[in-house]
């Protein structure tokens, strides 16, 4: 496939281009009924549901699921934010998605935008891994580093845990695999995926990462190798 970028205007786009690009690599099969994107895994068990929500109501989520009917979730408003677009990156082996989204926030009382992100990639299982916010922030950047849900189907249907790294400005770039949270026994990470806890340019936002003979897509904060390095 190469790397590909794109920018799409809602939640159906999203589907069309996850279906072109996400499909068989990352998921068997991308639909979109109802105002919900699914996307299922190699044995159709549904992997991730995006719903695209309202922005007068807060049944938008999304849901990523870690055994038939059990998942892990975001509630959003409205996805994405009236007005604004959803941002993408893809390669072989995974793809990124920042955007703005529409939350209602229970302090205020009111609706207010926010940014958002998240990640596919399989784990070594082979199982699509989702990695996103467990909740945004009005903090910049937060949706990357901190909070950080990591859920791949057949993980604890009990076990919910996330991470959280402090960015290290540096003259190096480090990363680290993004685990999910695997039953006693099992091992389940992401060896293509990575967040980056030290590296020179987080503020680059989305495009390639050059790392020896390696290239990468990223955000600036995680990254997937293209699956036409070695």
């Amino acid at each position: 496939m190469g790397i590909t970028r794109a920018q799409v205007a809602n939640i159906s786009e999203l589907a069309e281009w996850m279906q072109s690009n996400a499909v068989p690599n990352i998921f068997k099969a991308v639909t979109y009924a109802d105002s919900v994107l699914t996307a299922t895994d190699a044995d159709d068990n549904v992997a991730l549901e995006i719903k695209a929500g309202t922005a007068t109501n807060n049944q938008g989520y999304l849901k990523a699921y870690r055994a038939s009917g059990n998942s892990v979730d975001i509630q959003i408003m409205k996805f994405p934010h009236d007005g604004t677009n959803i941002d993408i990156i893809g390669c072989d082996n995974g793809f990124i998605v920042d955007c703005d989204v529409t939350i209602y926030n229970s302090g205020s009382g009111m609706a207010v935008q926010r940014a958002f992100a998240f990640l596919c990639s399989n784990t070594n299982n082979d199982e699509p891994a989702v990695v996103f916010p467990a909740q945004t922030s009005s903090t910049a950047n937060a949706q990357y580093t901190t909070g950080l849900q990591h859920v791949a189907f057949g993980d604890s249907a009990t076990m919910s845990t996330t991470t959280t790294f402090t960015p290290e400005t540096a003259q190096q770039t480090c990363m680290t695999p993004f685990i999910t949270n695997a039953d006693v026994g099992n091992v389940s990470y992401t060896p293509n995926a990575r967040y980056l806890v030290a590296h020179s340019s987080y503020a680059s936002g989305i495009g390639k990462l050059l790392l020896g003979t390696d290239t990468w897509i990223t955000n600036g904060y995680w990254a997937i190798k293209d699956g036409g390095a070695t």
